[in-house]
């Protein structure tokens, strides 16, 4: 295994434990992105106003 397959590895696992113990917040999440056609205005409406407790913080790739 190859340090950016362990590193996979790490991260989707601690991604689906996080998912897991915040199985609330993720279903709330789902359902607010139901009410939008696509993922960017879900993902602009989210940041102008956030879900209490959660923020989201985009950065560009290009």
């Amino acid at each position: 295994m190859t340090d950016n397959e362990f590193v996979y590895e790490i991260m989707w696992d601690n991604g689906i434990n996080c998912a897991n113990h915040n199985v609330g917040i993720v279903n709330n999440a789902i359902k607010r992105r139901a009410k939008f056609s696509t993922l960017e205005t879900f993902i602009e409406s989210e940041i102008k106003k956030p879900a209490k407790g959660t923020s989201l913080n985009v950065t560009e790739i290009h």
